[in-house]
């Protein structure tokens, strides 16, 4: 029995439940909006989100923000790409890099490299707690998509990108805001996989990692 338990029930022998009562009335207010739970207690507002999809494998919920006058908690991102050449890897750690700037939980492939991983297991987790997945469009993630790579190539994008066209299959509307494919200098959006709709959903054209270069891209991230 927990001490809050304990508490009540000593207070109720005494007779005193009315004053616990009104206790947390003062202190705690719960009250329903859409889809949350907004709990205001000693005037710190914490707002839980339900969970907003599931999917056969695991839950792919919301994530929960809490205000106490600082920032909004912004959100994860995972970032899949292509390792096309040393200057294409260095600008995609550009990118994630600036994302950070913004307040933004990025994982990518080119961290921790100093601890060794299961890297089948490390990609799993990342689609499973991403609020986003910022796909970094390129003729070799799409070599990779079309199965247009030798035996043994491409084996970590290739397994990304099963992965992400199974849960968008599964679930298209859902997955098709999470995935947001990004189009970089020199890219171009004809290599965007055909599963993620290159000519029919958006895409986001990142010109230089500054806010105005990166406008479209940041406005969903931050819901802006």
């Amino acid at each position: 029995m927990s001490s809050a338990i304990v508490s009540v029930a000593i207070t109720a022998q005494l007779g005193f439940v009315p004053q616990v009562r009104r206790f947390w009335a003062a202190h705690t207010d719960v009250a329903k909006k859409d889809d949350r739970d907004v709990r205001t207690t000693a005037g710190r507002q914490i707002t839980t989100r339900h969970p907003a999809l599931t999917v056969r494998g695991g839950p792919f919920a919301a994530p929960s923000t809490c205000t106490d006058g600082g920032e909004p908690d912004r959100g994860r991102v995972f970032v899949t790409y292509a390792h096309e050449s040393p200057s294409f890897k260095a600008a995609v750690a550009g990118l994630c890099e600036f994302l950070q700037t913004k307040g933004l939980d990025v994982h990518y492939d080119q961290q921790d490299l100093h601890v060794r991983r299961n890297w089948n297991n490390w990609v799993d987790h990342q689609l499973r707690h991403a609020d986003y997945v910022v796909l970094i469009a390129s003729p070799e993630y799409l070599a990779a998509a079309e199965g247009r790579v030798s035996k043994g190539q491409r084996l970590g994008v290739r397994s990304e990108y099963e992965r992400l066209a199974d849960l968008h299959h599964r679930d298209r509307e859902a997955w098709t805001r999470k995935i947001l494919p990004v189009i970089l200098t020199g890219m171009s959006p004809e290599d965007i996989p055909l599963a993620f709709g290159p000519n029919t959903c958006d895409y986001y054209k990142v010109e230089s990692f500054t806010d105005e270069g990166a406008a479209d891209l940041l406005r969903v991230l931050l819901g802006l």
